[in-house]
């Protein structure tokens, strides 16, 4: 196999295109257990079995454990990184009484951990960061309720208007121009919002009868991706800047839930999905308009066969996705890179033996789980899926 950029995949005409294939790399050294997300740069970031130790992966260093700022004791919870290697998060520190403490924090290789900066009440939380150095998230009390800001290098900290007076609200993440997406209202989810550069803020409209639950990712061009439901039937999606939804359907079986949890600069989205196998049920897709959506055990290259990918977290503009696997069971933090067969072996199959590979893959007997609802049902996410793979643990 031979490993292509993404210009080369763009380039392969439809037969090599719908042949793409993935090489694994088990990136979990030191308990990283689940990748979260990678940035532009190729930096991973997630969390261990190690308590609240939160991690980072890159090539040539490894997996670094990330602690809270020198001479605090706590613990931290990575969120995003850019592509220029700096992570964001906050770290937890009890001051007694019951009393926790939220700060905002940032990791580069140089400088270490450090804090964002200063905020009077007791919690805040990052959750994005553009490549332009962007950060969004929530901030405020933990009791009296958390409302969403931006901070950028050269305008410092400022609060996010709402749409109306309902309480509550969190900025999940922004692109480069500093478009943000969101929640605002009671509880947040079920009520997106866009942040627009100039400060101002709409509610993301829905398609009708659908309820957008969740967004989880921005590209710089402005394409969103997240979940939403309709019929009872949680989907991931793409949707364009002009308002338009593409709904990602699970590969398997169109009634299994999908959910979106990233998107890069060429629309390209992966997340998780219901396949019945494993402890969770749970395995990773890709998706593209090209492509449609890919079942990612059905696509990884030969010699893989040890690999189970339970979720795909995220991915960046190079094409590289993380998330969780399994590799002969042990649960561990993935690396998946887009590799195509060589050219002797698309010469062999031809045009028809590949079409021919993929009508047996359609066709294979489908993975059911041991309480099927049979035909038609619709298959919900489990309530174990949603804490054992949050990306965003709190």
């Amino acid at each position: 196999m031979r490993r292509l950029s993404l210009l080369a995949l763009a380039a392969l005409a439809g037969a090599a295109r719908a042949e793409l294939q993935w090489k694994v790399t088990d990136i979990g050294s030191n308990g990283f257990n689940q990748a979260n997300g990678i940035g532009n740069g190729g930096l991973a970031f997630g969390f261990g079995t190690q308590g609240r130790t939160n991690m980072v992966w890159e090539q040539g260093f490894g997996v670094t454990e990330i602690h809270t700022r020198p001479g605090t004791v706590g613990n931290t919870y990575l969120q995003d990184a850019n592509g220029s290697g700096t992570v964001v998060g906050w770290q937890s520190t009890e001051l007694g009484g019951g009393v926790t403490r939220r700060e905002a924090l940032v990791w580069d290789r140089a400088l270490g951990t450090r804090k964002l900066f200063d905020f009077d009440d007791n919690a805040v939380e990052p959750y994005g960061i553009s490549d332009t150095g962007i950060v969004v998230g929530r901030g405020g009390s933990m009791v009296d309720g958390m409302e969403a800001w931006k901070w950028t290098p050269t305008g410092g900290f400022k609060w996010l208007a709402k749409p109306d007076s309902e309480p509550g609200s969190r900025a999940q993440a922004v692109n480069s121009a500093g478009t943000a997406v969101g929640y605002s209202g009671a509880g947040g989810y079920g009520k997106p919002v866009i942040w627009r550069p100039d400060g101002s803020v709409e509610r993301m409209a829905a398609p009708l009868n659908t309820i957008v639950w969740n967004v989880e990712d921005i590209t710089d061009p402005g394409y969103v991706t997240g979940i939403l439901e309709k019929n009872g039937l949680e989907n991931g999606f793409l949707r364009d800047p002009s308002g338009n939804y593409t709904v990602i359907k699970n590969p398997l079986n169109p009634n299994w839930f999908t959910w979106g949890a990233g998107v890069n600069v060429h629309n390209q989205v992966v997340g998780r999905m219901y396949d019945g196998e494993g402890p969770y049920g749970l395995g990773g897709y890709f998706w593209s308009a090209e492509t449609g959506s890919l079942y990612l055990d059905d696509h990884l290259a030969p010699g893989q066969s040890n690999w189970k990918i339970a979720s795909a977290q995220g991915i960046n503009d190079a094409g590289q996705i993380v998330g969780v696997g399994y590799d002969n069971g042990r649960l561990t933090a993935v690396l998946l890179e887009p590799v195509v067969p060589e050219p002797s072996t698309m010469a062999v199959f031809g045009l028809a033996g590949l079409a021919a590979l993929r009508r047996s893959r359609r066709l294979r007997t489908p993975r059911v789980p041991r309480s099927d609802p049979g035909p038609g049902s619709v298959v919900k996410p489990r309530p174990v899926a949603r804490p054992s793979l949050e990306r965003h643990r709190s």
